[in-house]
């Protein structure tokens, strides 16, 4: 018999863990070693002598070595950078597919000495956890990790959510709102969970991808140099270019990293190196010192202040999605191996726990709970991870029968659910049948199997105190049986209560938006939210931007592109609008679909460019536009005094990877940046002021009814309501400070202008006192539709050397058009340079008129306006999707 039970990985940032819930239901298997060990490093090491590839405790134990091993790998997960392993590069992918496939084989070794005479376990599925804070990239990155290891991932399950899921099933904490705070090696994650029933819901979820127990060793190793430099040696380490100054700073970190776990048990700890670290010099490191708990606890204390800033922002999520506080929390949960450090507890207990502080809200507990802490994920994972069934087969056997529910239960009557899944040779299983008996008594109950070839059997008895053992057969259509297995279940009254798999618990902790620019201000669509529950699905309508049919739209996760969808729809007008539908699953697989007229396009979803690890040039250019952003912010506004403390500490961070060579975090952090860079431009002052707008409004109002006087049928248009509607809209906007729909209102407004422009010409004459900013809309089209003819014209003269100019006309005509609403003066005198340009270019293409064409021909040339759409109706641009 093989009995198949998706096992429950943790795959961690400085150790992994793996687990399973046993088929009796009452114990779960913690794979450990020889020695007792229940965590594997995240290690992996190639030997230079036999190129075998190690990974675990023994590679673990080549650290401070030359080749040093690869470690903390998850922090790379995602990015496109290559690891050297060996003689070669591996992508992080790679490495992470050899930890995988080390706990796979771990597991396989461990139920192989347990299983009875008879039985296999086949261990081929599986839930991996990722950190909830993880972007899309690296979740991709971890799946396909998994599918290199020969895994068949079931669900990629948040870290924080798989402990919650063991901390409630061990202390039987029951149905509450959770605080899960995990501090790995090198992550950070915060999650607020509501328990409802047993299932789980996601309410708030912050946390730091490149923030843990690998950073505070970092902080004690250059406090350790700094000491030694002091004494005179030469340890002026350059980590990213020197391999032998990597090799120093390396073991300088093991050292840290031990006395950081001895500070953990008592309040100081001694560090002494006797000669096995040599300085640049060749010389011998002598060092013994002595290292207190309140020392180093100051060298991590912004660290530590950077989670509870998490926290709190998981704490705001929650209270826009489930309208919950700090005050409604029941339980908090500590876990990762750094929580040992007793400054990690204290922190928490202090900012979020019950301790007679009045006047503030509380959580209803008075300490943290830390069980297992290295382990919780991974357990928690295992019980998920059973609740998806245990699959009961043969060798010989063409379907394999999957049973829902506990094996274990403290009722004394059970419902059996579950499903016949093929295996091998197709067998005609509709409108076959599962029947259920009891060995020796005979047949209990059939059931007919339909179309999802699903079974149950409701009500059946089970006897007090022991295990039952029943016997299922399965017959195909035409009654030939196909297999028979046995399926055992427990009934005693300590029983523990089972997981329940029904609700998805996968939701997006970082919105998935698509930006752009609009002129120097950047303009951002929310196409998923931050928090959205998985699976989701939504609509949005954009325009066709390119005539040749060319729809891209790169999206962004945080501070990174991440994806680029695409789709060829063929020549189509520009400012054709276009449907996307964007959908997301719970495992983060996005899919895309465009409709344009009726029509639906197939997209592809393209990857993201490659990660190039950003020079002092690359940092020093976004220093310099962050100051060229906010130097336009008031010094005292409150969220410049934010961006500015946010871009320091993040700065800093840049700083200290470029100093250890971690290269994932130097790459995410100057990212991290530039978004600042970003947030900084969206902190701008709206433009143009409402004024400006309301006086924009007062100008169409005017066009528009010297319009009416040559086009009758513009006085039933409704534009005058429609402008009345949007100039409504940008009004609430400013007042709400709602930059998108603000940019929205303007831009409708200004489309307006620029088509009653064009709509009132022959009625309006250059010397009319009109709006600046309109006459030089008027301007700018003028020129452009000259333009569009002096190309036809050059294109049907075969004149192809002057098609590079006017090609670039017409991209500087776009900037103009932009700018004119900004701008009108420089607009105008640049127009009336362009314009004598164009009556140059044109007498040079056609000396005389026997080409029989006219330059004023030529301006007549697509002249008739077009409906004006201000977006106020569905399908504009104010409908959002």
């Amino acid at each position: 018999m093989i009995l198949t039970r998706p096992i429950g990985i943790d795959l961690g940032t400085t150790n992994s863990a793996v687990a399973m819930l046993d088929p009796n239901e009452h114990d779960l298997v913690l794979c450990r070693d020889a020695q007792g060990r229940s965590t594997t490093p995240s290690c992996v090491w190639s030997d230079p002598r036999s190129g075998e590839v190690v990974v675990g405790h023994r590679a673990y134990a080549r650290k401070g070595t030359a080749p040093e091993p690869v470690t903390s790998i998850k922090r790379a997960m995602g990015s496109r950078i290559g690891v050297p392993l060996g003689d070669a590069e591996r992508a992080p992918v790679e490495i992470s597919g050899y930890i995988l496939r080390e706990l796979r084989s771990q597991m396989e070794a461990e139920l192989a000495g347990r299983a009875p005479a008879g039985v296999e376990y086949d261990v081929t599925r599986g839930i991996v956890t990722v950190p909830a804070y993880f972007g899309l990239p690296a979740i991709e990155a971890t799946r396909e990790a998994a599918v290199l290891a020969g895994l068949d991932v079931t669900e990629l399950l948040h870290e924080p959510t798989a402990a919650a899921i063991y901390y409630a099933w061990k202390h039987d904490l029951g149905d509450g709102v959770y605080m899960v705070y995990d501090l790995g090696g090198g992550t950070f994650d915060v999650s607020i969970l509501r328990r409802s029933a047993g299932d789980f819901l996601v309410l708030g979820i912050s946390g730091d991808n490149f923030l843990g127990g690998d950073d505070f060793d970092r902080r004690l190793a250059e406090h350790l140099r700094e000491l030694l430099v002091a004494d005179g040696y030469e340890l002026d380490l350059d980590v990213a270019g020197d391999a032998e100054d990597a090799v120093r700073f390396s073991q300088l970190t093991a050292v840290a990293e031990g006395a950081k776990k001895g500070l953990s048990d008592q309040d100081q700890a001694r560090v002494q190196i006797a000669g096995a670290i040599r300085d640049k010099a060749g010389v011998p490191v002598i060092l013994e010192t002595l290292v207190t708990r309140a020392s180093f606890e100051s060298l991590i204390d912004d660290l530590l202040e950077r989670t509870v800033t998490c926290c709190h922002g998981a704490l705001a999520a929650a209270r826009g999605k489930g309208d919950l506080g700090l005050e409604d929390v029941d339980h908090i949960l500590l876990v990762g191996g750094s929580t040992y450090v007793p400054a990690v507890a204290e922190r928490v207990r202090a900012a979020f726990c019950r301790n007679g502080t009045e006047g503030e809200p509380r959580a209803a507990c008075a300490e943290p709970i830390r069980d297992e802490p290295e382990t919780a994920v991974a357990l928690g994972a295992a019980l998920r991870a059973a609740a998806a069934g245990l699959g009961v087969h043969d060798a010989a056997s063409p379907v394999r029968l999957w049973f829902r529910g506990a094996g274990a239960t403290r009722r004394e009557q059970a419902t059996i659910t579950g499903n016949v899944e093929p295996v091998g040779a197709e067998h005609h299983l509709e409108g076959g049948r599962v029947g259920i008996a009891i060995p020796g008594d005979g047949p209990l109950a059939e059931v007919e199997l339909g179309d999802e070839l699903h079974f149950a059997f409701p009500g059946v008895d089970l006897t007090p105190d022991t295990l039952n053992e029943f016997e299922f057969s399965v017959w195909d259509s035409d009654r030939n049986l196909v297999t028979t297995v046995g399926r055992s279940i427990a009934q005693a009254a300590g029983a523990r209560g089972g997981v329940s798999a029904g609700l998805s618990t996968a939701v997006l902790p970082k919105p998935i938006v698509l930006e752009g620019t609009d002129g120097d201000r950047l303009v951002r669509t929310v196409l998923l939210g931050e928090g959205t529950s998985l699976p989701t699905k939504s609509r949005f309508t954009f325009a066709i931007a390119d005539a040749g049919g060319h729809v891209r739209l790169p999206i962004y996760q945080a501070s990174r592109i991440i994806k680029e969808l695409r789709a060829e729809v063929g020549p189509t007008p520009v400012g054709t609008p276009v449907e996307v539908e964007i959908s997301c699953d719970e495992q983060v697989h996005i899919a895309v679909g465009f409709t344009v007229e009726g029509g639906e396009f197939g997209g592809s979803i393209e990857p993201p460019p490659p990660d190039d690890v950003p020079s002092d040039y690359d940092v020093d250019e976004i220093d310099r536009r962050f100051e060229e952003v906010t130097a336009r912010l008031d010094e005292d506004d409150e969220e410049a005094v934010r961006l500015r403390a946010a871009y320091g500490e993040v700065r800093r961070d840049v700083d200290e990877a470029r100093a250890a060579a971690d290269h994932p975090k130097l790459i995410h952090r100057a990212a991290d940046l530039e978004g600042l860079v970003r947030e900084a431009r969206m902190a701008e002052p709206l433009r143009p002021p409402l004024d400006e707008v309301e006086a924009a409004v007062a100008s169409c109002l005017e066009l528009l009814a010297e319009a009416e006087e040559s086009d009758h049928s513009l006085a039933e248009s409704g534009i005058a309501d429609h402008l009345d509607a949007a100039r409504e809209h940008a009004r609430r906007a400013f007042r709400a400070r709602d930059r998108q729909s603000y940019d929205e209102a303007v831009q409708a407004i200004m489309s307006a202008r620029e088509f009653l422009a064009v709509a009132a010409r022959m009625e309006i004459g250059d010397d009319q006192d009109l709006d600046v900013a309109v006459r030089a809309a008027m301007a700018v089209d003028r020129l452009r539709q000259m333009s569009q003819g002096l190309l036809i014209y050059a294109l049907v003269g075969d004149r192809t050397e002057v098609l590079g100019e006017l090609q670039g006309r017409l991209e500087e005509l776009d900037g103009l058009s932009e700018a004119a609403r900004f701008e009108p003066e420089e607009v105008l005198k640049r127009c009336q340079v362009l314009e004598t340009e164009g009556r140059r270019l044109f007498e040079r293409l056609s000396p005389d008129d026997e080409g029989g064409a006219d330059l004023e021909g030529l301006l007549r040339l697509g002249s008739q306006p077009a409906r004006v759409d201000l977006g106020l109706e569905a399908g504009g641009l104010f409908d959002r999707g």
